[in-house]
């Protein structure tokens, strides 16, 4: 019972999970933002806390966090934010800044624009991937294309290391 008869808030919602995982770190997160298993949003989503999606979304997503697309999750967007973890499913274009990790449950159909990349056993990828880095993906904002780099023959000096030859049988 509260002071003066007022009912003390209910605890934040906590999120389950079958295994530790995204949901579960999510839910520690104080900033966090949940779309729920019964909801479904379409517009445009931006912010700087994390955010938790295990109901329905479809639009764009541009966050300065991390976004978690937990079992049962699905995502129908452009997607841009720090890191990215799916349980769930996430059908466009994902641009993280730092990782994008699909756990077993996973499924992600489009492109991945990041410098980290981790796909676990059993998680489900069609698509495109560039890690190449930062430059690439500001080329890919800007809509230029990508340039290969080229292979530059070896140094007279790593040419003549004694230590590099191939041994003769």
């Amino acid at each position: 019972m509260a002071l003066f008869g007022k009912e003390r808030p209910e605890p934040p919602l906590a999120v389950s999970s079958r295994a530790p995982g995204a949901e579960a770190k999510a839910a520690a997160a104080p900033s966090s933002t949940v779309l729920g298993k019964g909801c479904r949003f379409e517009g445009r989503l931006t912010g700087s806390d994390d955010v938790v999606i295990l109901g329905h979304f479809k639009g764009e997503i541009d966050l300065k966090s991390d976004l978690r697309v937990g079992e049962g999750g699905s995502v129908e967007a452009d997607v841009k934010s720090r890191n990215l973890w799916v349980s769930g499913r996430v059908v466009g274009k994902v641009t993280a800044q730092q990782k994008v990790e699909l756990d077993p449950r996973g499924t992600l159909l489009g492109s991945i624009q990041s410098p980290k990349l981790v796909v676990a056993e059993g998680a489900q990828f069609k698509g495109d991937v560039d890690m190449s880095g930062a430059e690439s993906a500001k080329r890919a904002e800007s809509g230029r294309p990508s340039e290969a780099p080229s292979a530059a023959p070896p140094s007279a000096e790593l040419r003549d290391r004694a230590d590099l030859k191939p041994a003769k049988a």
